[in-house]
């Protein structure tokens, strides 16, 4: 945890980032800019060597697998996010009721990738289903939300005098503009594979969005959203353990009408498909299955639809000496 000590004021933001920061001080006021990098990974059992194959269309040896089953429980969790800020904050010396005030005006780009998942779920994709046979796999409460978003923030910060104490506290309210969007939702989710693969037996039912695919562009959005921060910190008089309480992207994005929604609430009996003549059969034989037949197969329904996705809100709280 960082403290940016801009005449011992807090941050709105509870970050590991790295700054680098201008300073600047006049008679009048202090005023400060920088840039801000941060990048999180975090998961109880996804490790990094394995995520990096994985999001750059590596081979994934069995060697990479086998580490990270080892370290799986019945249900996991991944995150990875990573964004650049600028920033500017300046303290006005006379801001409601007279008193000193922090000003912040912050713009970040970024993204986030997070998920929720089972050990069965990994074991079936990278391991196949030869290992089921007999037994029956649960993806039951998977979830995986991703997105990439721009962020415009206007902070306030005041210190206050309460039961004879000292506090701080302070709000920033956000604008987001966002893109590349996609939320999976599980809420059942099992396969049965009969003892000796002549069949399997699936039973679901999950909803899956994404944002607009054909809008193209950097400055190209999908979404629109907004979101609050705030901080509350106890400054004791002796200057020594300063407690701090953070909430950080309360809100949500609203992506716009030419997003998908894939919704299934079904089962599903499969015994293969035959092929008359191995050797003389066309691709169309072999693989007889195309968007429009999965569907129809699965029992999934489509629409085009605007849909909200509720940000990954945070709450930390940190204790500086």
């Amino acid at each position: 945890m960082q403290l940016n000590n801009l005449n011992g004021w807090n941050t709105l933001d509870f970050s590991n980032g790295r700054d680098l920061i201008i300073q600047r001080k006049n008679d009048h006021s202090l005023r400060e800019s920088g840039i801000k990098l941060t990048g999180l990974f975090s998961s109880n059992a996804i490790n990094i060597p394995f995520a990096l194959a994985v999001f750059r269309d590596d081979f994934i040896d069995d060697e990479k697998k086998i580490e990270v089953t080892n370290r799986l429980r019945s249900v996991n969790a991944f995150e990875l996010s990573s964004s650049a800020e600028l920033f500017y904050r300046f303290e006005k010396n006379n801001f409601l009721f007279n008193t000193p005030a922090l000003i912040t005006l912050n713009f970040k780009a970024g993204s986030i990738n997070e998920a929720k998942f089972t050990k069965d779920l990994f074991q079936i994709i990278f391991f196949g289903n030869a290992s089921y046979a007999g037994a029956t796999a649960d993806f039951s409460q998977t979830e995986n939300l991703s997105y990439r978003f721009h962020q415009l923030r206007l902070g306030v910060q005041k210190k206050f005098d309460f039961i004879n104490h000292n506090w701080e506290a302070g709000i920033g309210i956000s604008v987001l503009a966002a893109k590349s969007g996609s939320s999976l939702k599980i809420d059942q989710g099992t396969l049965f594979t009969e003892q000796y693969g002549s069949f399997i037996d699936a039973s679901y039912n999950f909803e899956y969005s994404v944002s607009d695919t054909l809008n193209k562009g950097y400055f190209a959005y999908d979404g629109i959203g907004t979101s609050a921060d705030a901080t509350l910190s106890y400054i004791p008089d002796n200057g020594s353990l300063r407690l701090l309480f953070f909430m950080n992207d309360m809100g949500f994005i609203r992506w716009n009408r030419q997003s998908q929604l894939y919704s299934a609430d079904s089962s599903l009996h499969f015994e293969g498909f035959e092929v008359i003549d191995l050797f003389n059969s066309s691709d169309s034989a072999l693989l007889p299955f195309n968007k429009d037949s999965l569907l129809h197969l699965t029992g999934t329904k489509i629409s085009s639809k605007s849909f909200s996705t509720l940000l990954p809100v945070k709450f930390s709280l940190a204790g500086i000496y």
